[in-house]
């Protein structure tokens, strides 16, 4: 057993920046704060796991048996007994077993948080603050988890057993015995097995926090003018798709192909005595198979986030003029496209194909006593077969977000004898777009569909004895058995639902090791806002 763990991308981006200003006009100055912010963080992470796609075979021989007698007998002067006997067969079995680990991977794992802030406290006749804020972040992930697609096949053998005898007496003086007594046979058996491991793929795993704020604003204008003029902008993209299959398994227990063949004749010419010829044969394919299927549970998540934006304004102006215009604006696109596959899987127990033929010829000429002619035959196919296909779970979310977005604006104007206003455009826009698709069927067994084929033909001829009987019998048969079985877990698929509400497969644990990040210093941050 392996297991596979993948990870594309693994991002933890902590970004903090602030402004501060602290303007002295002396009263009758003037003092201004211009702050213009930009964070962009982009993963891009494509992630395969697969401990599927393999192939075992337990038995892939190429048997040949054959057997040839010839016994013969000429002017005995005593009683004479001509006999062939024959054991001509091919045993074949093989047992292929693939049980594979499990599978995990994740196109993106993010943790992003931003901070935008500006504070600025200004003293003075004319007094104003522009502050643009804009945070970017996009998540693009692709997940493929397999376990499945495995092959497996207990027995593809090709036996050829075939046997072929004649006995002939001429001329005894006595009692004559003329016999071929054989059996022929082709014993084939397969087991193939496939047990898959669970796979679980995330296209995307992302924790977003943009916090954008202009808050503290403190202008004393007195009786000058002062004003505040704030533009926020967030926008989260988070686009995963994601598969998780551990089905698309061909399990086959018996694939081979079988010819048993026997051809007997035996003669007796001018005997003096009591006369037997025989023929005896049994001649026979014995096929059996089991296939077992047994996949894992498949889990397939295309977008799991969690995003929270706070956007805020707190303004104090005191002037004789004095108002707020603020902007927020708040996008959240979720795209996410979901498949978890644990069907779609073939079992056959029994798939051989099995040819039984049988030729038996007697003759007895000229005997002088009592003859006794006889071609005995059992021509049989036994075939039998199981299947079983048992499927796992499948589950799909299309996308899981839990979404929270806070705008807000808060001001206090104390314009004196002059006038004040606040202008706030808040706009908050959130797109789940989810696809998702769980199979659990779309499966076939079957136990037994093997193709049998028995043949016999005998002759018995018995000339100018005195007490004659000529007899042929026989049997000729196909047996054939099955079973299949097929028991489906449950399939269940979301396309957009939220994270609370949702029994959601765990995040594969990839990410023990990475770094989580410190909050930068101001010294760092100057130097992030200078470059």
């Amino acid at each position: 057993m392996r297991q596979r763990l993948e990870r594309a991308a693994t991002s933890t981006a902590t970004v903090a920046t602030r402004d501060c200003g602290d303007c002295d006009g002396n009263g009758n100055g003037f003092g201004f704060v211009i702050s213009d912010q930009d964070a962009d963080v982009d993963n891009d992470g494509d992630a395969d796991a697969e401990t599927g796609d393999n192939d075992a075979t337990g038995n892939r021989s190429d048997n040949d048996a054959r057997n040839r007698q010839r016994a013969d007998a000429e002017d005995g002067d005593g009683d004479t007994v001509v006999s062939n006997i024959a054991d001509t067969s091919n045993n074949s079995d093989g047992t292929a077993e693939i049980t594979t680990g499990d599978a995990a991977a994740v196109g993106v794992l993010a943790d992003t948080s931003i901070d935008q802030s500006v504070d600025a406290e200004i003293d003075g006749g004319f007094g104003f603050v522009l502050s643009d804020q804009d945070a970017d972040v996009d998540n693009d992930g692709d997940a493929e988890a397999d376990t499945g697609d495995n092959d497996a096949t207990g027995n593809r053998s090709d036996n050829d057993a075939r046997n072929r005898q004649r006995a002939d007496a001429e001329d005894g003086d006595g009692d004559t015995v003329v016999t071929n007594i054989a059996e022929t046979c082709n014993c084939s058996d397969g087991t193939a097995i496939i047990d898959t491991g669970d796979a679980t793929a995330f296209g995307v795993v992302a924790d977003t926090h943009i916090d954008q704020s202009v808050d503290d604003i403190e202008i004393d204008a007195d009786d000058g003018f002062g004003f505040v003029i704030s533009d926020q902008d967030a926008d989260v993209d988070n686009d995963g798709d994601a598969d998780a299959e551990t089905g698309d398994n061909d399990a086959t227990g018996n694939r081979s192909d079988n010819d048993a063949r026997n051809r007997q004749r035996a003669d007796a010419e001018d005997g003096d005595g009591d006369t037997v010829v025989s023929n005896i044969a049994d001649t026979s394919n014995n096929s059996d198979g089991t296939a077992e299927i047994t996949t894992g549970d498949a889990a397939a998540v295309g977008v799991l986030a969690d995003t929270s934006i706070d956007q805020s304004v707190d303004a104090e102006i005191d002037g004789g003029f004095g108002f707020v215009l603020s902007d927020q604006d708040a996008d959240v696109d979720n795209d996410g496209d979901a498949e978890a596959d644990t069907g779609d899987n073939d079992a056959t127990g029994n798939r051989s194909d099995n040819d039984a033929r049988n030729r038996q010829r007697a003759d007895a000429e000229d005997g002088d006593g009592d003859t006794v002619v006889t071609n005995i035959a059992e021509t049989c196919n036994c075939s039998d077969g199981t299947a079983i296909i048992d499927t796992g779970d499948a589950t799909a979310f299309g996308v899981v977000a839990d979404t929270h977005i806070d705008q807000s604006v808060d001001a206090e104007i104390d314009a004196d004898d002059g006038f004040g206003f606040v202008i706030s455009d808040q706009d908050a826009d959130v797109d789940n777009d989810g696809d998702a698709d769980a199979d659990t069927g779309d499966n076939d067994a079957t136990g037994n569909r093997s193709d049998n084929d028995a043949r016999n033909r005998q002759r018995a001829d018995a000339d100018n004895g005195d007490d004659t009987v000529a007899r042929n019998d026989a049997s000729v048969k196909n047996v054939s058995r099955g079973s299949a079985e097929i028991e489906s877990g449950s399939a269940n698929a979301i396309g957009v639902g939220g994270r609370n509400g949702a029994k959601m497969p765990d995040v594969p644990d990839l990410c023990e090791d990475k770094d989580k990040g410190e909050e930068p210093d101001e010294a760092t941050s100057r130097r992030r806002r200078q470059a």
